[in-house]
């Protein structure tokens, strides 16, 4: 799920010069992320899936068999609220790439942050994921309902 007040990036369908449409394929929900590093560190937690890491690199090559013109990077929830990697990867492929970013629901001045969040390049909306009970009631008593 995302939302964004801006106009979609992702262009609508368009037609051939014989009137056919043309459609343009779009991964509304991909995975990519970097190998442990100073700049993308870990910070010890375990690595769920395979193969690690999970580069764009690995992905632009079946992103291209598939034809594949736009594809939509959650950062992965072990990644927390850094979208650094997501971020980085949209500014090098831009309209190949977009990020759905997390973010923290306990971050000061969240109204401020979110807004950050959706003037970045490459960010088209964000993925609120609740883990546990208490976190619906963490939202419930930050006012998030008022920032939608």
């Amino acid at each position: 799920m995302f939302c964004s007040r801006e106009p979609s990036p992702l262009r609508s369908l368009d037609s051939d010069v014989d009137g056919s449409a043309l459609r343009t394929v779009v991964d509304t929900h991909m995975h990519v992320w970097p190998a442990e590093s100073v700049r993308h560190p870990r910070s010890g937690v375990p690595h769920p899936w395979t193969p690690d890491p999970h580069p764009i690199e690995a992905i632009l090559p079946i992103l291209r068999r598939y034809h594949v013109e736009t594809a939509i990077q959650v950062t992965p929830s072990y990644m927390g609220a850094d979208n650094a990697y997501g971020i980085e990867v949209a500014r090098r492929f831009p309209r190949r790439l977009l990020v759905l970013a997390r973010f923290d629901v306990l971050q000061p001045n969240l109204r401020t942050h979110l807004a950050k969040l959706f003037e970045t390049e490459g960010v088209i909306g964000v993925r609120l994921t609740v883990f546990k009970e208490q976190d619906a009631g963490i939202l419930e008593s930050r006012g998030f309902a008022e920032l939608l």
